[in-house]
């Protein structure tokens, strides 16, 4: 028996590191690459390619805590829309 296709694209990882190249918190990068933190931290563990990637786009990120700031708020305006949505059709939030 074949479980659920796993989230785990070039696609995925991509938006994530897209969103911590921006300044966002591993939170709001999973957020915006519509993974659950649970799934980042497996992530971070089963796929070493993955971590390398993320480690290099931390070490290169230099976010001013204004911008930082800017970039939070940015975050929430893209995700609560998204989660407001599904919380009212009744899907469940990972």
């Amino acid at each position: 028996m074949a479980g659920r296709p796993s989230k785990y694209t070039e696609e995925t990882v991509q938006a994530f590191c897209d969103a911590l190249a921006q300044g966002l918190s591993r939170s709001f990068a999973c957020a915006k690459a519509g993974i659950s933190y649970v799934t980042f931290s497996e992530w971070m563990k089963k796929y070493p390619d993955f971590l390398t990637r993320v480690s290099k786009v931390e070490v290169g990120t230099s976010v001013t805590q204004p911008d930082k700031r800017k970039v939070v708020l940015e975050g929430l305006r893209s995700f609560l829309p998204r989660h407001t949505a599904a919380k009212a059709a009744g899907i469940p939030l990972a």
